[in-house]
């Protein structure tokens, strides 16, 4: 009887804390709310055979012609410059292997994206072409630890900004600094199934970061997760228990963007035009 007690208060309180770690931010933030069920090209609505490669201002611009909100990705430069790609190196777009991190943006202005004339766009340059025409997913991509650093650096070009827009980041020293320095600006925490796939994290840390066992530091307002990996036990406890607002990356199909949907997800899609 003793021993069943017990059992059953370890497993009170080890849920208890399971529950107070991964719990969400509760508040209805309005522009997210504004936000939320809007369809976001992934990196913009880029096509190579339309010479608008990812993440560049022509894929952008197709976006916002066809109406849709974009999610694309913010580097910091070497010389504290914001510009606009996913990995940190430029191999795999342009196919000079440079560092964003490591390299001035006068060098980086030098390449051309995707064997076409684009340019690694600026920040501001995507800001001031959108003008609030459409909402913005802004996933900021720190690298040798300039979180910090490079939050700074997105608020100073955001604070004249008068469009809609969301910050995430996989990163959740990231998503912390905007708890405490941007508390007015909607959050999101980005993860994936990261030991299922080749990543430089360890296995434990994999396992946090795909269970957001870091959201009592951060409290996200959402959360987003890889499409595939949608399924799993915590982001379904946060989603059904919490109600916490998702986002899933990325829909590849107008089906899949469909499904999600009809599950209550924000999708940001690839690869098609979805009807309008």
């Amino acid at each position: 009887m003793i021993f069943l007690i017990i059992t059953a208060v370890t497993v009170v309180v080890l849920s208890s804390i399971y529950l107070f770690v991964t719990m969400p931010s509760f508040r209805r933030h309005s522009v997210l709310s504004a936000m939320m069920g809007k369809r976001y090209g992934h990196r913009g609505l880029h096509s190579a055979e339309n010479g608008a490669p990812e993440n560049t201002m022509a894929a952008f611009e197709r976006c916002v012609a066809h109406g849709f909100g974009f999610e694309f990705d913010v580097r910091l430069t070497a010389d504290g410059k914001l510009m606009i790609m996913h990995d940190d190196s430029t191999l795999r777009m342009t196919g000079t292997d440079l560092r964003i991190s490591r390299t001035s943006s006068a060098e980086l202005d030098k390449l051309r994206v995707g064997q076409t004339e684009e340019r690694i766009p600026y920040f501001s340059q995507v800001l001031e072409m959108v003008s609030g025409r459409v909402p913005l997913i802004i996933e900021l991509k720190a690298e040798n630890g300039n979180h910090a650093q490079l939050c700074e650096a997105v608020e100073r070009e955001l604070s004249s900004y008068k469009g809609e827009y969301v910050v995430e980041s996989f990163d959740p020293r990231v998503v912390r600094w905007y708890k405490l320095n941007r508390p007015q600006t909607a959050r999101g925490q980005l993860t994936e199934d990261f030991n299922s796939r080749n990543s430089d994290l360890t296995k434990t840390l994999g396992f946090v970061m795909h269970n957001y066992l870091t959201n009592f530091l951060t409290r996200p307002d959402f959360i987003a997760m890889r499409l595939a990996d949608r399924e799993g036990f915590t982001h379904k406890m946060l989603k059904n228990v919490f109600g916490a607002r998702t986002v899933v990356w990325t829909a590849q199909t107008e089906q899949e963007m469909k499904q999600c949907e009809s599950e209550g997800d924000t999708v940001i899609f690839e690869n098609f035009i979805p009807d309008e």
